[in-house]
């Protein structure tokens, strides 16, 4: 059995990446647990981290990993979905630096979890059963603490299964709405079933509707609630092409202190904060820490390029790419020109309007088509269009100007704005 080949059958089982108006399966949790109870795993037993929201989950994850790593502790980082391999969902954190599962490992843990399901004669979606593979990775490599990051949703995610030391919801936008519902409340909800009883959850600062929804759920299961904002305040922040500091004032004990990164934006800050006082639920840390942040990450608001000045950010709710443009326009020189990607399942409209309130800040504005079922280049192009907004579907990045620019959206064009700008 190949690495090709195990990839190949996990794509051939029901995946909600690509099916995305399928429902997620009310049995996934209980299969998965029945796997890893198959496979004798004693994975109740290390601390767990559990993340889930809208927007930077994913980051936040890398950074709860990233903080525990630097402080000497072998940490288990599951994340979704993946640039460029598959092995890099599963990874090992230690002191700082990532290690990614490698294709032998990969095929290997593969086989076990293949065997349990054909044992046990199951179902498991695609990220059911690289959920069960992360676990059985982990508890094989005796990490010292797992942290995951939701999939989609947190009531009937397959990392549910766990029982962490502390949740966390980080920002919550609209996204999935077909499947999660079609307001911020519904939304809301649905990524607060990760919510156990007892349980303390930290959240990032929310709307006002979504922070009461989070806590009458924490309320319900008698967990301690802590919103980051009224927590922190940043004082200060300071941006460049080379990153971020922040002067924060801790509103709790009046402590000021500094945080310096190499991950640029003003909402990495609060992305680090959220981390941060998520791990103080669990063991202390001291705030030197965060004077030097720079945890392993691709793909958010990262610098692909010097000269021109080119970034990539996999930015695809309303929100978020509102604020990657507003980051992108402080920093970059003009002329400058947008490329954005878009699956057909994302929020159209709403992004539509954002791109439309900064038209006047690009030279160009271009499509990119990613070769994919669910590609919504020409629906975005139309509503563009509609808008009064003219832009061009473009099938790669070689005959793009070589002026500053901004690639944002789906997580499936990386690999080829990648390659493309190389040749810039």
């Amino acid at each position: 059995m190949s690495f090709n080949e195990a990839v190949q059958y996990i794509y051939s089982l029901t995946n909600l990446e690509v099916s995305r108006d399928k429902k997620i399966p009310e049995s996934g949790i209980e299969n998965v647990k029945k796997a890893l109870e198959y496979l004798q795993l004693d994975f109740l037993s290390i601390p767990t981290f559990h993340i889930a929201g809208t927007k930077g989950k994913g980051t936040v994850s890398t950074i709860v990993a990233y903080l525990l790593s630097k402080k000497g502790n072998n940490v288990g980082l599951f994340t979704s979905p993946h640039l460029l391999s598959m092995t890099e969902r599963i990874s090992i954190l230690n002191n700082g630096e990532v290690f990614f599962m490698t294709q032998e490992e990969f095929e290997d843990v593969y086989l076990e979890v293949r065997e349990a399901k054909e044992k046990l004669n199951i179902d498991l979606t695609t990220f059911d059963f690289l959920t069960v593979m992360a676990m059985v990775y982990f508890v094989s490599k005796k990490v010292d603490y797992v942290v995951l990051e939701v999939g989609l949703g947190g009531r009937l995610d397959s990392t549910n299964f766990c029982m962490p030391k502390v949740c966390g919801i980080t920002l919550i936008d609209y996204d999935h709405t077909k499947i999660l519902g079609d307001t911020l409340e519904k939304i809301a909800y649905e990524k607060c079933g990760i919510i156990k009883n007892g349980v303390p959850v930290v959240s990032m600062y929310q709307k006002e509707s979504v922070r009461e929804v989070i806590s009458n759920v924490a309320r319900e299961k008698n967990s301690k609630i802590t919103f980051i904002d009224n927590v922190y305040k940043v004082e200060e922040v300071k941006i460049s092409r080379n990153g971020t500091f922040a002067r924060i004032k801790n509103l709790v004990d009046n402590k000021v202190f500094d945080i310096g990164t190499s991950l640029i934006g003003e909402h990495f800050v609060w992305n680090i904060l959220m981390a941060f006082e998520m791990i103080q639920e669990v063991l202390l840390l001291e705030y030197s820490l965060l004077n030097d942040v720079n945890p392993p990450m691709r793909g958010r608001f990262e610098v692909i390029k010097r000269k021109p000045f080119v970034v990539f950010d996999v930015a695809h709710t309303p929100l978020s790419v509102e604020k990657s443009i507003l980051t992108f326009i402080s920093l970059a020189s003009t002329p400058r020109v947008l490329v954005i990607s878009i699956l057909k399942d994302k929020e159209i409209d709403k992004i539509s309007k954002v791109l439309s309130n900064f038209e006047k800040e690009f030279k160009e504005v271009y499509v990119l088509r990613i070769g994919d079922p669910n590609d919504g280049s020409e629906i975005l192009k139309e509503k563009l269009k509609s808008l009064g907004i003219k832009a061009l579907v473009i099938d790669g990045v070689n005959s793009l100007p070589e002026v500053d620019t901004l690639f944002v959206g789906s997580f499936r064009s990386y690999g080829l704005v990648k390659g493309g700008v190389a040749s810039f």
